[in-house]
């Protein structure tokens, strides 16, 4: 780094350190001779011999540490910027000025401590999601403390009651040995088969290094799961949460016997100053937490997340193992249970109000929901943005998505989508619990759903993600429920549904420029916004759609359909060209009209719509080509009573009394290919999506490194 004060401060631990030396520095200083703890990579507990303190990052380290240090090590060098400690005798004075400035700093620390929370423990118990709840917490606690280790732990020898909160993957019955003052303990359990192939997944991970694990990590990257199971460390991590919980030894596993284990764990829960979490349930536990604690509601930010584990462990091999794994933890997932029985009764006794309100399965769910449903390409990612944008909504995008998960981790905003800079922050604090609810086949199984169907996982899902909204307005984009309207009318009365739709050719171009020229007509093109995958899924209902003579005919049948139902079933529909692009006022009292916005929305709202200058469709084919498809279409819906009847009778009906013109069509795909092949397609689409991803962060890192060089 070009800067006098950086340099000088490396000039002096050059001279002064050797290769035998531990130094704390910022991570952007160079490294001395000798070994080198980044900021970034620091824990409190840790033994150094130099400590480079940057003034400015003064916060990043807790008081009792700051005092530790100050009280222990000697300044020998202080400038501007930074102020070098050592434990060494060296003979030197640093400047009397730039120190004195870091103690007045220490002292106004001093008068802003009071914490906002009960003094407490955290244990955190790997893969449960506690790095996202000890993130949000800890901000509150100016004296805190995380211990990475038990060893660490060990060789601390500072006072553990000059600090407010004490966190990390410590054994509990180590640490209550260190302690003797009253303290509220907290933590979080997952169910347990989940936790372990999680952790499993967790060390498969491509981008991690295996010369940085230890012997347990090592196991789990390089053994099967059957294998795993069979050694003692496999052991220990499949009963990782009994360990921790309820082993009387300084780590956590051993020879110990489960049964007296899993007593003393139920013993220590049980206690009237433990708070225990369920991850599967992370917002209701971190509501219940934070109120215990006496903070505020918390918003948990995701952090350290594997993701679906059955991306890194293929899911033949999870279940060649999984009636041994639940079989093997039977008094683990005992214990998850009973404290998730016991969350549910302490959520109601001490939250009445929000349990009466929002558990899923409620009636109050769709209250206040927003559905947004249209066509690919065709408006539905602005209207989205107008409420993601405010504050007062969690707006879901694409939930319907097959490859979500992955396109979560993964995947970044479009160019042609302005104004948007990321899609997924709705479902960063979900990502651990989001498999358990969403499944890829939502994206292409049952696309027709009309009143009095059910499809208990697909309303699972949606109610999982319209709880999660909590406090906000629930707002979800969908391309994917065109013909499921009438459903979810049903399903969820509350809820009002908004219809956007596009000139058709507008959107059929948009949807094929990214494609060479000479593959636009081409119907099955694997990648063209799911055109190919709606073709096959619909063939048994809608058996025109399966044989197009090129893909302009498929779009408009599409289309078509999809405004009929629109118009028939939502609340009100916008016409994106007209409204939202040539008269974004009208769109936006439409919103305001049906109660999705409110007035005061309307100006943040207005600031995210843009003019898009693309091509108009003329530019590509002609007039009279666009409009013998789109009469052909026309013909043919007339003809099967699909323009009269659409949304206005059930699908059965409209067949029967249209039984000739039915019975005219092709016989439709065997509905197992088609199965078959609409999964394949979607496992294809989410690999590849995780190595767009993979690359895109190695090109990061690359250019990351070529700026600093």
């Amino acid at each position: 780094m070009n800067d006098p004060f950086w340099e000088k401060a490396v000039e002096f631990l050059l001279t002064h350190t050797s290769k035998r030396d531990t130094v704390v520095l910022p991570d952007e200083m160079a490294g001395p001779p000798g070994t080198a703890i980044r900021y970034s990579s620091f824990n409190e507990s840790c033994t150094f011999d130099f400590f480079v303190l940057h003034k400015g990052m003064f916060e990043f380290f807790s008081l009792p540490f700051m005092e530790w240090l100050v009280g222990t090590f000697s300044a020998y060098y202080a400038n501007e910027v930074f102020v070098i400690f050592s434990h060494k005798p060296l003979s030197m004075n640093p400047d009397a000025r730039h120190v004195e400035a870091l103690y007045v700093k220490l002292e106004e620390a001093r008068t802003q401590t009071e914490r906002r929370g009960e003094r407490a423990v955290f244990l955190h118990i790997p893969k449960t999601g506690g790095t996202s709840l000890y993130n949000a917490i800890s901000k509150y606690y100016a004296k805190k403390i995380y211990f990475q280790r038990n060893e660490h732990l060990s060789g601390f020898r500072r006072n553990l009651e000059d600090y407010d909160l004490i966190a990390g993957h410590l054994a509990r019955t180590a640490l209550s040995r260190r302690l003797t003052q009253t303290r509220v303990w907290f933590l979080f359990l997952r169910h347990p088969v989940r936790r372990f192939l999680s952790a499993v997944a967790h060390s498969r991970r491509p981008n991690e290094d295996p010369s940085l694990f230890g012997p347990r990590m090592r196991l789990m990257r390089t053994l099967s799961l059957a294998d795993l199971m069979r050694s003692d460390l496999g052991c220990r991590e499949m009963h990782a949460q009994l360990y921790m919980l309820g082993s009387e030894g300084e780590t956590t596993g051993g020879n110990e016997d489960l049964e007296r284990i899993y007593d003393n764990a139920i013993a220590f829960l049980n206690r009237e100053d433990v708070l225990v979490g369920i991850t599967e349930r992370m917002n209701e536990s971190a509501t219940l937490i934070t109120n215990m604690l006496g903070l505020p509601d918390l918003e948990i930010k995701r952090k350290n997340v594997t993701g679906n584990y059955e991306t890194l462990i293929p899911q033949s091999e999870i279940s060649s193992v999984e009636d041994e794994l639940h079989e093997a933890m039977q008094l683990d997932i005992k214990l998850y249970n009973q404290m998730a029985e016991i969350l549910t009764k302490r959520m109601n006794a001490s939250l009445p109000e929000r349990s009466e309100k929002s558990l899923p399965g409620s009636s109050h769910l769709s209250k206040e929901a927003i559905f947004i449903t249209g066509r690919f390409r065709s408006g539905t990612t602005v209207l989205w943005n107008l409420f993601n944008v405010q504050k007062r909504y969690t707006a879901y995008y694409e939930p319907l998505n097959d490859s979500l998960i992955a396109a979560v981790q993964c995947t970044k905003p479009m160019a042609s989508h302005r104004g948007v800079s990321s899609y997924w922050d709705a479902y960063q604090p979900l990502l651990d619990q989001l498999p358990d609810y969403h499944k890829p086949e939502f994206a292409y199984h049952r696309l027709i759903l009309e009143e009095g169907d059910k499809y208990r996982g697909l309303k699972n899902y949606l109610d999982f993600l319209l709880h999660q909204a909590r406090d906000h307005r629930p707002v979800l984009q969908f391309n994917r429920v065109d013909f499921r309207l009438p459903w979810l009318r049903q399903t969820y009365p509350g809820a009002t549904l908004v219809h956007v739709f596009r000139n058709p050719r507008n959107a059929w171009v948009s949807s094929r420029r990214h494609l060479p020229e000479d593959e636009w007509d081409d119907a099955y093109h694997p990648d063209a916004y799911d055109l190919f995958q709606w073709i096959v899924a619909l063939g048994d209902e809608f058996p025109f759609v399966s044989d197009p003579k090129n893909s302009y005919e498929a779009h408009y049948y599409l289309y078509r359909l999809s405004r009929i139902m629109g118009e028939r079933v939502a609340d009100c529909s916008i016409d994106f060209d007209r409204e939202i692009q040539s008269s974004p006022e009208a769109s936006l009292s439409k919103l305001v009209e049906t109660g999705c916005l409110r007035p005061d929305d309307v100006g943040t709202a207005r600031t995210v719509i843009e003019r898009i200058d693309e091509e108009h469709w003329s530019a590509y084919r002609s007039d009279k080509w666009f409009g013998e498809i789109e009469s052909r279409c026309e013909e043919a819906l007339r003809e099967l009573g699909l323009l009269e009847g659409l949304a206005r009778q059930p699908l059965a009906s409209i067949k029967e009394q249209h039984r000739d013109a039915w019975n005219s069509l092709g016989p439709a795909y065997g509905r197992k290919l088609v199965n078959a092949l609409l999964q394949t397609a979607s496992a294809q689409r989410s690999t590849i999506t995780r190595l767009l991803g993979t690359i895109r962060e190695h090109e990061a890192r690359f250019h990351k490194k070529d700026r600093a060089a």
